[in-house]
């Protein structure tokens, strides 16, 4: 049952799990994306760590789709 904040803000990260792969639903890590390909675009290389469910893979396939 939805709760009353629930209501009131309906929850942007949709799916809730399992890699987002619609650029509109992956949002504010153009920072971080930046970062990554400036990194790369200068023969360095990137690791990506983190805990299970905090958007590793969603990252990779926004990097992806802009790469291509």
């Amino acid at each position: 049952m939805p709760t009353e904040s629930s209501e009131k803000f309906p929850n942007p990260f949709i799916p809730l799990n399992g890699i987002i792969d619609n650029p509109k639903l992956f949002f504010n890590r153009e920072k971080e994306i930046t970062k990554i390909f400036e990194v790369l675009n200068s023969g360095g290389s990137i690791a990506i760590i983190g805990k299970s469910g905090v958007g590793k893979s969603s990252l990779l396939k926004a990097i992806a789709q802009k790469a291509s």
